[in-house]
């Protein structure tokens, strides 16, 4: 099977700085037939590495529906990343061994930040978004979209984004 992302090179729209200490970002996700999870991603921006620390603490997360974490990888987004990277693109942190995520399985990715920049795109989530074997469902509906919460630590984001916004935030999976 090919790999697949959400995203793949199209950047966020927008940039937000969270500004209070710690933020989880996120959507929920299922997907159509059983894959592997190959790598998180997230979204730097330039200014941050010229004017602000890089993610030196800064954590993918996959959590089952009920807010479990099942699996939790730590990186640094200038460290362990796809060398075919540009400074200001998705930056991938590759999991080894891959984890499998299983067919119709609702599944909830998140990438905690700690007082970090963060790209967004609005109206991205506002209907079923699908690419490949991954679709991230509407908001409103079971389960929602994009999701948050600003915590100083690994805490499953509940809070939905507004207007099915997109955060800078993805996964490879094959």
């Amino acid at each position: 099977m090919p790999e697949f992302s959400l995203f793949g090179n199209t950047a966020p729209t927008s940039i937000h700085d969270d500004g209070q200490g710690g933020l989880n970002l996120g959507f929920h996700v299922v997907p159509s037939v059983d894959v592997k999870l190959l790598a998180f991603r997230e979204y730097g921006w330039p200014i941050k590495r010229a004017f602000f620390f890089p993610h030196w603490d800064a954590v993918g997360v996959l959590w089952d529906a009920a807010g479990n974490s099942i699996l939790a990888v730590p990186f640094n987004s200038l460290v362990g990343t796809d060398p075919t990277g540009l400074p200001d693109a998705w930056r991938n942190h590759w999991i080894h061994p891959r984890y499998p995520l299983l067919a119709g399985v609702e599944y909830v990715v998140s990438v905690w930040l700690y007082r970090e920049r963060y790209g967004v795109t609005f109206g991205t989530f506002a209907a079923p978004y699908t690419v490949g074997p991954l679709t991230v469902p509407a908001p409103g509906g079971v389960p929602s979209s994009g999701v948050y919460v600003y915590a100083g630590g690994l805490t499953f984001p509940t809070q939905q984004v507004s207007a099915g916004t997109a955060s800078g935030v993805d996964i490879i999976v094959e």
